[in-house]
């Protein structure tokens, strides 16, 4: 009997528990889309009287939850794991996910490009790209090294493809791995903190999550390779802590001391061979193996302790001196010139993002306040922050407020956000620390002060603000930590042996930081699954077919006028892309570039459905081609419902030079 009843307290409390979440998220999101009317700040009266009762709801339906919380056992169930909850959600992701075509997009397109031109055989050389457009000619193409991604994942990819994998599957299927292989690796790094088992549960369910939840982390259409990070770095924090603690036990068998260290600074430098963002996270576990060596181990002798960090930081440097003399030896510079060569701060796009003065936010004089709140955007930098900073920015009064005083209004929108949690994130290392091992809390230290360090010299360096900004993928291993740690501190103190006002203040933390974003993306996949398929690709494909059989020069090139990425499957051959037209202008068009043939050729122009002929950016466009008259091939239900093309014969010259799309 009793266990019926609490069975059916279980199921209570699950149901109530379920629909406070889905109101308050549906509240809170529908607060966040500003009313095109609106009669109170943002809002109409229509609209706050919805997000009023929605959200009173929720709070209605979760104060009965308590009322039904069930008692587990601790000897309850030993089997259940949190590595068992974790692959069993993410199965579910994976398999839900299966409805959308596998594919890739973004950054991972275009060096997966590179890898199957390299498996068919049409550039000799391993990460490489077949451009078009070589010198300005039009019907030539050139190869360039790819300096600007490492090489790593490609290597991990490459076997796939000589067996005959598909590319996009060979993908979708490592990333899933790699997904796998992290959280699990994620699950025993917070055993290792000594995280408890409720809140290593409750992060089971975050980390199954994460692949809807965060970008970059994507299994349906990997954009990135931040899931081979995400594989790796546990695993490689989880030996730095052993060899700390073999360190201080002093076993006396000095060969594999020295060994161990080699071997786990090697292994951390080569997240560098992964991908550049991740030698942040390497330098911060080299940061604190080097710390703790010196500060926390003191029963050895001096000496030998510099004898094993000289060990480990030989192994650590040594990948990031060998791809930088692997680039340079192909390209004649590495990715940090290449970085430098400019053009990521006040540039078109950027400004479309965020707004004008971003790099104002990374002067000496005002980066400090990004500083202060970073560790608030490590703990609550996601998408619930950008979209109430999206909802801000429509205010005038706050844009020109900052516009007058020559800096970013997005970016102090997030400070703004962030210091707050700044406080928050150190109040909890603070309860953290009380009953913690010193390595543990040295450990968190410098998973949170040391990228923080680092991308403050990067900002000042370049320009750009790497601290504050809306890409919250280059923060990921930290940012998970930091949830691990707030979940811990939330079941193992607060609920406990709080006063009714902290539980309602970290109450709020958890539904910022955990729950709406993971609710938000739930709701965002279950809308996409269950709409129809979409087919839009098919019709601007029989058209770019029906254009290149009728082409009588036989050889062609397309510019996709800001198409990127899922849009342009299925259109093979030489195609360029020209990104972000929406911001009225044509990035990286350099004056005097002419562009010329050297044989017939035929131009196709692919304008994407958020632009038309009429738009700013597609004249200015088109205007590179003075003489040209096009022919236009209307297609109203594509995602390109205008396509131009024309025929240009021997030594016919336009302006234009752009990167090839992905």
């Amino acid at each position: 009997m009793t266990m019926k009843n609490n069975t059916l307290r279980v199921i209570l409390y699950g149901l109530t528990w379920f629909l406070g979440i889905v109101s308050l998220t549906l509240a809170v999101d529908a607060a966040l889309l500003r009313s095109k009317q609106p009669d109170i700040l943002f809002w109409s009266g229509k609209k706050l009287l919805f997000c009023t009762g929605v959200s009173f709801l929720g709070l209605f339906a979760l104060c009965i939850a308590q009322k039904f919380q069930p008692t587990f056992k601790s000897d309850a169930n030993r089997s259940l794991t949190p590595e068992k909850v974790f692959i069993f959600l993410l199965g579910i992701v994976f398999l839900s996910q299966l409805k959308e075509p596998a594919t890739t997009a973004g950054d991972l397109e275009f060096q997966m490009e590179g890898l199957r031109q390299y498996v068919r055989g049409d550039v000799n050389e391993f990460n490489s790209l077949r451009i078009p457009i070589k010198n300005g000619n039009l019907a030539e193409d050139r190869v360039e090294p790819i300096i600007w991604y490492p090489p790593g994942t490609m290597i991990l990819l490459l076997p796939w493809l000589k067996l005959g994998v598909p590319s996009d599957w060979a993908a979708r299927i490592l990333m899933v791995s790699a997904l796998a292989c992290g959280g699990v690796g994620f699950l025993r790094l917070a055993t290792k903190l000594n995280i408890g088992l409720v809140a290593r549960f409750a992060f089971s369910v975050v980390l199954a999550l994460v692949t809807l939840s965060r970008d970059g982390l994507g299994t349906s259409a990997p954009t990135s390779v931040d899931n081979i990070g995400m594989a790796t770095f546990p695993w490689i924090a989880i030996a730095s802590l052993k060899l700390i603690k073999k360190l201080q036990g002093d076993d006396g068998n000095i060969g594999n001391t020295y060994t161990g260290f080699l071997l786990v600074g090697l292994s951390t430098g080569s997240l560098y061979l992964i991908k550049y963002s991740w030698f942040v996270a390497g330098a911060a576990l080299a940061g604190f193996t080097g710390v703790s060596a010196f500060v926390l181990v003191r029963k050895i002798p001096f000496s030998r302790r510099l004898g094993v960090m000289t060990s480990y930081s030989l192994g650590f440097i040594t990948p990031f001196l060998i791809l930088n003399h692997y680039n340079e030896t192909r390209a004649g510079y590495d990715a940090l010139k290449y970085n430098e060569k400019g053009g990521i701060g006040d540039t078109g796009f950027i400004d479309f993002l965020y707004g004008p003065n971003f790099s104002a936010t990374a002067q000496a004089s005002q980066l400090p306040f990004s500083i202060f709140a970073g560790p608030g955007f490590l703990l609550g930098g996601n998408h619930l922050a950008t979209k109430t900073v999206q909802m801000v920015r429509q205010e005038p009064a706050f844009v020109q407020f900052f516009e007058k005083r020559k800096t970013n209004a997005h970016v102090w929108a997030l400070i703004l956000i962030c210091l707050p949690l700044s406080f928050v994130t150190f109040y909890i290392f603070g309860l953290y620390s009380k009953d913690s091992h010193a390595e543990n809390v040295l450990f968190l230290v410098c998973m949170a002060l040391i990228p923080i360090i680092i991308l403050a010299y990067l900002s000042l360096k370049t320009g750009f603000n790497y601290i504050i900004k809306d890409n919250y993928r280059y923060v990921i291993p930290y940012s998970l930590l930091f949830q691990a740690l707030l979940l811990d501190v939330w079941f193992e103190k607060i609920k406990r042996n709080s006063t009714r006002a902290t539980q309602i203040f970290f109450s709020l933390v958890l539904f910022w930081v955990i729950i709406f974003p993971n609710a938000w993306a739930l709701k965002q996949h279950a809308k996409r699954w269950t709409s129809p398929a979409l087919d839009s690709n098919k019709t601007h494909i029989q058209a770019w077919d029906k254009l290149q059989t009728e082409n009588p020069a036989g050889k062609s090139i397309t510019f996709i006028l800001n198409g990127h990425g899922p849009r342009t499957e299925g259109l093979d051959g030489r195609l360029v892309c020209v990104p972000f037209l929406l911001n009225g202008g044509i990035e990286s068009d350099p004056s005097g570039a002419f562009y010329h043939t050297s044989e017939p050729i035929r131009v196709i122009i692919a304008v994407e459905q958020n632009l038309s002929t009429r738009h700013k950016g597609v004249k200015q466009f088109l205007n590179k081609f003075p003489d040209i008259e096009w022919e236009i091939n209307p297609l109203p239900n594509s995602v390109f419902p205008e396509v131009l093309y024309a025929d240009l014969g021997y030594n016919q010259r336009q302006i234009l030079d752009h990167a090839p799309c992905n």
